[in-house]
């Protein structure tokens, strides 16, 4: 019946090889697996040491394959959210990093601090952390060089939103970032920001520092494509459409590398990764879960896991309804496409028209169907995206999503649709696993039910900018790292203001993130993001599809570094300076 299904039968059930550090990250709890922090606490600042270990010989190169690297760029004016993954983590360093048990520590930043009301952060960076090359130390003048640049016009970033609202205040008077000396700096935010430490601090693709007096003196022509940075490799050369190539800093301020160089390779094609991984020409990749037989065969093959490590979901895209009817009404909205409502009142037949039929679209998928056979059962079903390490702290009537194909067929029937409908399915390629193989299985779902679906595999760096636009208004598939709490991404997904759009928003909605966001204790933050869910849910603006481990495989030349990997984005890997050659 599905072409797209691999034979149970003939599947192996993928061993779980947790480090003990992972395992601590890991709730005992059936319904969640990552303990997640305080969302008022600002934990203590763990500083890592600014004097150089001791030299040691470098050989060897780690070789690591990627499925969409896109060109090698380091302005954060135009460089999308994907590419700064791994630009973040080579060449440059975020402020701070999230520890596999979710603790922040300090990368850049010395110490940090909020005060009482939320909404001062005070930020110290390490003194004497150089830049590549000659262009001196790292100082407060280049960490606001960088929050200015992100949101310049122009700005291609889809997390320019984010950027705006935690270090510019939403252009606040008297807010943002400002320098108080060369090594400190302050945010002032319109309200406390949940996600300031979680998100803006620690991810790696929000604000990254570069050095402005190398803008100055090359301009952005030189810097947006070798802008310096402070991260323990530089920039070899790079290829685009085929491989990234960098050298050791052996002397690096906080951690030299154990390898000589580092190369990540573009391979699009899974079978193409695992031949490479299985001859010795890569030594690690973001596996698909059904290749895991063919890698088990590998001689010596051990795995690094991140439980919960990516999460895949599905967005309708054009119900955008903040604006209705105005000038600010998004150029996707098109109230003519059967799961787009021309009203936005939720309590209007036209609104129920198109949820019956955004409902039907989303009762079709056997979510845990695509556990069992393309993850080879190594995930669980989602029913909202970025809830998949909060589970126990949402609603129990919300964690559920019965696969009713027949129901769906009515709700079509009902919505004015017997005979379904045509609409366009797009897979944004994100380094989870089973993407493409999850949304094809969709449209087979869809076609069941009488949906002409069109499956359409694109770049997403030519789908990221439509998606950011609000231009784009079919469905799409698209994934992102697990999350620790559902905050750290509403804003970035949900928020009608934000630099990206996972297909909808709503006053009621932009009204609940807010509220979210400024809650200063665990029972208040999830009382409201509790409300926005159900919100989300009942009206299915976007469905969850599943969260699942990550496997990275290693060739028998690698030792695993587990308990050094960052958890700012779990899909980036990362962490390659502690990565070490085996039996050293």
């Amino acid at each position: 019946m599905y072409r797209w299904l691999v034979n149970p039968k003939s599947m192996l059930i993928v061993i779980m090889v947790m480090a003990v550090a992972l395992l601590a990250a890991c709730g005992g709890d059936d319904d969640t697996t990552t303990s997640k922090p305080s969302t008022t606490a600002v934990p203590k600042a763990k500083a890592e040491p600014t004097t150089a270990p001791a030299k040691q010989e470098l050989t060897g190169t780690i070789n690591i394959a990627i499925k969409e690297l896109g060109p090698y760029t380091t302005s954060a004016r135009v460089t999308e959210s994907t590419v700064w993954l791994y630009v973040s983590t080579s060449t440059h360093e975020t402020l701070l990093r999230m520890n596999p048990q979710g603790e922040l520590e300090g990368k850049l930043l010395e110490t940090w601090s909020v005060d009482d009301a939320g909404t001062t952060w005070t930020l110290k960076l390490k003194e004497g952390v150089p830049w590549h090359g000659d262009w001196g130390e790292i100082t407060s003048d280049d960490v606001i060089h960088a929050a200015n640049d992100h949101i310049r016009d122009g700005a291609v970033g889809s997390l320019t939103g984010v950027v705006e609202r935690l270090f510019h205040a939403n252009g606040m008077e008297g807010g943002g970032i400002s320098k108080i000396d060369n090594y400190t700096f302050q945010l002032i935010t319109d309200g406390p920001q949940f996600d300031m430490l979680s998100f803006g601090l620690s991810n790696p693709v929000t604000v990254v520092p570069t050095s402005k007096k190398q803008y100055d003196a090359e301009g952005e022509e030189v810097t947006r494509f070798g802008a310096v940075g402070t991260g323990p490799w530089t920039l070899n050369s790079s290829l685009s459409g085929q491989y990234w190539l960098f050298d050791a800093v052996e002397d690096h301020y906080r951690k030299s590398p154990h390898f000589a160089q580092l190369k990540l390779h573009e391979i699009p094609e899974e079978s193409t990764r695992v031949a490479n991984f299985q001859t010795g020409k890569i030594d690690s990749f973001m596996m698909a879960m059904d290749s895991k037989a063919a890698i088990d065969q590998t001689e010596d093959i051990r795995y690094m896991t991140i439980a919960n490590g990516a999460t895949e979901h599905l967005g309708f895209y054009g119900n955008w309804y903040v604006g209705h009817g105005t000038d600010d009404q998004r150029p996707g909205y098109d109230p003519s496409l059967p799961w787009v409502s021309p009203n936005p009142d939720v309590n209007s037949p036209e609104w129920e028209t198109a949820r019956k039929v955004r409902e039907a679209l989303s009762i079709a998928i056997d979510r845990d169907l695509i556990v069992e056979t393309l993850l080879g059962g190594e995930g669980a079903a989602q029913t909202l995206w970025n809830w998949e390490n909060q589970i126990s702290n949402l609603d129990p009537d919300l964690r559920r999503i019965e696969y009713d194909p027949e129901r769906a067929k009515q709700l079509l029937i009902d919505a004015g649709y017997p005979d379904g409908f045509k609409i366009t399915l797009t897979t944004s390629i994100r380094g989870v696993a089973a993407e493409v193989e999850t949304c094809a299985a969709i449209s087979e779902f869809w076609e069941d039910i009488g949906i002409d679906t069109t499956i359409s595999n694109v770049p997403y760096l030519t789908q990221g900018p439509l998606l950011s636009g609000r231009i784009y208004n079919q469905a799409a598939c698209h994934g992102t790292a697990g999350r620790l709490d559902p905050l750290e991404l509403y804003p970035v997904t949900l928020l009608s203001e934000s630099g990206w759009s996972s297909g909808s928003d709503h006053p009621i909605l932009d009204a609940l993130i807010h509220e979210a966001l400024v809650q200063r204790n665990d029972e208040d933050h999830f009382r409201v993001m509790n409300q926005a869910a159900r919100f989300v849910y009942e009206n299915v603006m976007e469905t969850g599809l599943y969260s699942v481990n990550i496997l990275w495989p290693l060739g028998p030349k690698l030792e695993e570094w587990s308990a050094h990997l960052d958890y700012g984005d779990t899909r980036a890997f990362g962490s390659y300076e502690y990565a070490q050659p085996r039996n050293r």
